[in-house]
């Protein structure tokens, strides 16, 4: 396999991007939408066939990336197939989204239509379309829906599932015996639940309403005094004491001492806390988890693609020497690593939706591998929180919670690409313009953003400092330079709004604001102050710091 390396060139005007920022951080009000049945074709939607117009988009590729933006890689297959393609942040910052891409000498044509199918999810499009620019066809992907949308309908999936299951479990513990075992009968939920303990579990929330789960939902938190509870309650929690296992140091929960049972929601659950006995999901749990997946996949499905995997052996023959043994196993292997380490034992063609939390959760299971028919190895990647899909000649994979990722916070690609090439620019320093650009970014983003560009963690420590700063006129600047920095009468009407909406009015016109640069050093350097003291009292020297390369992918590409 021929892998080729992407460039840091190419890209679109930095200043739209920030202008359009604000409009990117805000939130929609939510459009309900469910997808229809799953496609029985494999072939690719998402408008794809509007790119089959560009003859040169038949140009084959061939890569391996575990981790590259969307622009970055939308610049990559500009530049080899001679066709502009790009995305556009207007809706959501969408070129800075994260893939991992492996591709085996594929048009890269089916390599675009393979990256709309995959974040195509109603109520959010993807589709591409072709404007002009300079006399020059270009092709656009774009969405239809701000990032936070679809974690936003699903939050509303689960407050409607906890409320049907509230009220299944009502009838279901109110009826008769025999009325029970015939409702168990046709509900495996309900078969679980036929039996005391699961009786004595939902008698804490028999009384309550959708309304109260909302108000779970919300934040709401209830203690009950043990004195408080039913007789029946107080021995269904004795039981439970007794019932339960020793801890890691021998010693066993007692009973003695609980004074309350709480009630509360957390992470789509609602949950009884008995003291040292921990909490039990009383709504939501298991079940909940089984129909958001299911929600989740026939919504992903319906916008295209199907389940019909390959049956072949993985490892696969050709794949050999692109693999290590260790590659293989999933215990502690992020998602990315798992598909693509399969990509390249199955020598299949993949695109996963590298969200920005990937690196946080690990896989912790030793029964399975990446050994085995195809199709059995996906089935088993299924159990760790993996979704996928085949449209085309891709193989497509999501994280189960891919909805609930924060992507409203995301850098768009034409700042990372501006900041790069300020970088190499100057040794691998940033510039004052640089920290200003940054400063305008959310807090998350600057996190991120610091493994790649350590200069952004200084930022964020000190936003308010730059903001003001970046937005200075020249005589302002001026006045930051000096000894004793700028005060109240040397802003601006702008500069003094600004600061009125970041300090009460007295600390507004009492604080002072020092900026001085040293751009001379072999290591640049800043010093900065913000406060109500008079500097140079309390300045604090910041040195900046070269970027880092983004971390090698695999040693062995």
């Amino acid at each position: 396999m021929t892998v080729t390396r992407i460039d840091k060139r190419n890209g679109r005007g930095l200043a739209t991007v920030l202008r359009r920022l604000p409009q990117l951080l805000l939130g929609a009000s939510l459009l309900a939408a469910l997808g229809a049945g799953p496609s029985n074709s494999a072939a690719p939607r998402g408008g794809g066939s509007i790119l089959r117009r560009a003859p040169q988009l038949e140009t084959r590729i061939s890569l391996a990336e575990r981790q590259v933006f969307l622009g970055e890689l939308l610049d990559r297959i500009s530049r080899e197939t001679g066709v502009r393609v790009t995305a556009s942040d207007r809706v959501a910052p969408i070129s800075g989204y994260e893939v991992t891409a492996i591709v085996y000498d594929r048009p890269a044509v089916e390599l675009l239509e393979g990256l709309a199918t995959l974040y195509n999810s109603p109520p959010d499009r993807w589709y591409w379309s072709v404007a002009k620019s300079r006399g020059r066809r270009v092709y656009v992907l774009r969405n239809n829906r701000p990032a936070a949308t679809a974690g936003r309908a699903l939050t509303e999936f689960g407050h409607q599932f906890r409320a049907a299951q509230l009220r299944r479990r009502q009838e279901f513990f109110q009826a008769s015996p025999s009325r029970r075992a015939l409702m168990a009968a046709n509900s495996d939920e309900l078969r679980a639940a036929n039996n005391t303990r699961s009786a004595g579990f939902f008698s804490f929330v028999a009384s309550l309403t959708e309304r109260d789960l909302r108000a779970f939902a919300a934040g709401r938190r209830v203690d009950i005094a043990v004195d408080q509870l039913s007789g029946p309650q107080r021995q269904f929690i004795a039981n439970e004491f007794q019932l339960s296992r020793p801890r890691a140091n021998g010693a066993e929960p007692t009973l003695a001492g609980l004074s309350k049972v709480s009630l509360y929601y957390s992470n789509g659950h609602l949950i009884l806390r008995m003291g040292p006995l921990g909490g039990h999901a009383i709504l939501g749990g298991l079940w909940l988890r089984r129909a958001k997946r299911e929600y989740l996949e026939r919504r992903w499905l319906a916008a295209g693609g199907n389940q019909d995997a390959e049956d072949k052996l993985v490892p696969a023959p050709e794949a050999k020497g692109d693999y290590e043994p260790q590659d293989l196993l999933l215990r502690q292997n992020t998602s990315d690593e798992v598909v693509f380490n399969l990509a390249r034992a199955a020598h299949i063609n993949v695109l996963f939706d590298r969200q920005p939390d990937v690196e946080s959760i690990r896989m912790g299971t030793d029964d399975y591998g990446l050994e085995g028919r195809l199709p059995e190895v996906l089935a088993n990647l299924q159990k760790q929180d993996l979704l996928w899909k085949r449209s085309g000649s891709f193989y497509l994979f999501r994280r189960l919670d891919w909805p609930q990722a924060r992507r409203e916070t995301v850098t768009p690609w034409p700042v990372i690409k501006q900041l790069r090439r300020s970088a190499a620019k100057h040794d691998g320093f940033l510039r004052p313009e640089d920290w200003f650009t940054m400063a305008e970014l959310p807090t998350e983003a600057l996190v991120r953003l610091a493994k790649e560009f350590p200069d952004a963690g200084y930022v964020r420590r000190h936003r308010v400092i730059f903001r003001l700063a970046g937005h200075a006129n020249s005589k302002e600047r001026e006045a930051l330079a000096r000894p004793v920095g700028a005060g109240w009468k040397d802003w601006s009407g702008s500069s003094r709004r600004r600061l009125l909406a970041l300090l009460p009015p007295l600390d507004a016109r009492l604080s002072r604001t020092v900026v001085q640069w040293d751009l001379n050093a072999e290591a640049p350097t800043v010093r900065v102050y913000f406060g109500p003291n008079r500097p140079p009292l309390g300045t604090i020297k910041i040195p900046f710091r070269q970027r880092r390369e983004p971390k090698a992918d695999n040693p062995r590409k």
